[in-house]
């Protein structure tokens, strides 16, 4: 090689190199700007932070509540309530007040409830699913009265890719990797274009009972707005009004036109979070019927230990209880056979005659008439009776046998004493 060649060579070598610098340099040490994606404090604890910022530069008064129960129901102002992130969880009392105020000509926009049934669209072409399965699912959100008034749920969507049947003896297509977007055409009333809404994994379906909507998108999958009273229920398939899906879309478009549907009044209420009820208030939604049941059951048992009032007796005496039991059985036994009751009575009156022998001989020795006179006198009695106890046949009445044993005891323990 002549010393003209490598010289060349060495320029050449050279330029590529300043070359390969210069790129270098624009390439990597040149300032650019580059987009990074970052949410704000703000936007974190507020999702519908750009919902409030969006109404609040056309002109509306935005208020954010966190919880349903935090709103005063009784006394809103007219206007949009927004209710998307609560699952569908209104208590009765909720949902009478917020259906009395729509009815004064408001707007309320709510997220039915999830019904756990599974549609497969083509893309918005909804195909029939079986009857059985949704009036298996009919009451699926008992829980949720406005969706259950209007007959919509949420159902889960299996997509698949809308490809023409292939011809006969032709190859089928090739399967797609990624799906295209399933985007609702929704169209106002009284507006020449249509809004593109997205509907990619959940959608609106009808139940067995179903109202009919004013209007909604073309196969009411993403949006059905209802007619209560003089004012509007707005049913959405997704909160298309948070912050990851406001920009998205003709969805913030969607909430100017539903916060417009009141001309009049201005002010929209935001709810932010899902409101849970108390655990006693859900265990009475689900099971009304067994807690109903389980408290007959519980007072039936009370009824039942506490039937006997008054103090509970003392135990018997269990060395005892078989002589009491003995002479219980021998006495019933005795006043049913025949001069049964006579032995009784004998028994008694041998036990007062011993008793005056000892105490009193004389009384032994003088006549019944006597006897009698003088008893009574003594012992405050009267003739009749201790006649009867001591010298009259056992009577055949209870009653009078009972008599005549009581006056014998009596005449016994008071010469006892």
């Amino acid at each position: 090689m002549s010393y003209k060649q490598r010289q060349a060579l060495y320029f050449l070598l050279a330029a590529l190199i300043i070359a390969g610098c210069t790129w270098l340099w624009f390439t990597y040490m040149e300032k650019r700007w580059i987009a990074l994606p970052q949410q704000s404090d703000a936007a974190h604890e507020n999702q519908m932070l750009a919902a409030t910022r969006l109404l609040t530069a056309h002109q509306h008064v935005v208020g954010n509540v966190s919880t349903l129960a935090e709103a005063s129901l009784g006394s809103l102002a007219d206007g949009t309530l927004i209710l998307a992130e609560n699952g569908g969880i209104v208590t009765p009392e909720q949902s009478k007040q917020l259906l009395n105020w729509v009815k004064r000509g408001n707007t309320l926009i709510i997220r039915p409830r999830w019904s756990g049934r599974v549609h497969q669209l083509a893309c918005g072409v909804q195909e029939n699913s079986s009857p059985a399965a949704d009036k298996k699912n009919a009451n699926a959100f008992d829980a949720d009265p406005i969706s259950s008034r209007l007959g919509v749920e949420l159902v889960s969507m299996m997509r698949r890719p809308k490809v023409p049947a292939p011809e006969p003896y032709e190859a089928p297509p090739p399967k797609a990797a990624k799906l295209p977007p399933c985007l609702a055409q929704f169209t106002l009333p009284n507006a020449g274009y249509a809004l593109q809404l997205d509907i990619d994994r959940v959608a609106l379906a009808s139940t067995e009972h179903s109202a009919s909507p004013l209007f909604g998108d073309e196969h009411q999958e993403a949006v059905r707005v209802f007619a209560e009273g003089k004012g509007h229920i707005a049913a959405v398939a997704n909160n298309y009004f948070d912050n990851d899906h406001l920009a998205a879309y003709d969805h913030a478009e969607l909430l100017l036109s539903l916060a417009a549907l009141n001309p009049n009044a201005k002010h929209v209420l935001i709810i932010q979070h899902l409101d849970m009820p108390a655990w006693y208030q859900a265990l009475w939604w689900y099971f009304e019927y067994g807690i109903i049941s389980l408290g007959c059951g519980v007072l039936l048992l009370f009824w039942t230990a506490v039937r006997r009032f008054g103090p509970i007796l003392p135990e018997p005496n269990l060395e005892r209880r078989s002589l009491i039991e003995h002479i219980d059985a021998s006495g019933r036994w005795l006043w049913k056979i025949p001069g049964g009751r006579n032995i009784l009575i004998t028994a008694a009156r041998v036990s007062i005659n011993k008793t005056l022998s000892r105490k009193a001989p004389a009384l032994l020795r003088m006549l019944p008439e006597e006897q009698a006179a003088h008893l009574s006198q003594v012992c405050k009695l009267s003739n009749a009776d201790i006649e009867l106890a001591l010298h009259r046949p056992a009577s055949e009445y209870p009653i009078h046998f009972t008599r005549q044993i009581q006056i014998l005891q009596q005449l016994r323990k008071h010469y006892e004493r």
